[in-house]
């Protein structure tokens, strides 16, 4: 963490900060992929923008 920070000119809890929201970004992304892959179906109805947002 010390040589990280230091080459990026942060404090360590700044780089731990940011090293942990990447850490959780990576785990969501994952998270709704996994859903997404659940619901692509062949013949799935899609939906408009408008349709899906009551606009």
């Amino acid at each position: 963490m010390e040589k990280i920070s230091l080459r990026d000119e942060v404090s360590q809890s700044s780089k731990a900060l940011e090293l942990i929201e990447r850490a959780l970004e990576m785990e969501e992304d994952e998270y709704f992929s996994k859903i997404a892959e659940a619901r692509d179906k062949p013949n799935a109805k899609f939906l408009s923008h408008e349709e899906a947002w009551g606009l």
